[in-house]
């Protein structure tokens, strides 16, 4: 899912980009390096599970993570301004897995969802 911002013209205007993880340990321990990634995701998903939306449970296989993270690591890595959050932003561009936003989640008017 990906929701950008869009002022009171419609035009979309220059925003952060987040990605949403909802697990703070997990968020605060994500690898600097790419290649790091699949040692650290197969240990932290036992020890540090997301949370599921819809009070599923917890997220303990890696599929939600991996292009989620993977591609944070990568555009930071390449100078791109983004971060990594365990906290749903209330604005810019946010990229998360459908597993962890609730299915009932609309977006503020302030977002459009694309």
């Amino acid at each position: 899912m990906i929701f950008a911002n869009y002022n009171e013209s419609n035009e979309m205007t220059a925003s952060k980009v987040y990605f949403y993880v909802p697990s703070e340990k997990l968020v605060s321990e994500v690898p600097v390096s790419i290649q790091d990634y699949w040692n650290w995701i197969n240990e932290i998903v036992l020890r540090a599970p997301a949370q599921l939306s819809d009070g599923r449970g917890f997220c303990t296989w890696t599929g939600p993570y991996n292009w989620t993270i993977q591609t944070f690591i990568y555009l930071r890595t390449n100078y791109f301004s983004c971060k990594l959050t365990a906290s749903l932003p209330d604005e810019g561009i946010v990229i998360a897995h459908s597993d962890f936003v609730s299915n009932s989640f609309r977006p503020v008017l302030k977002y459009i969802y694309r």
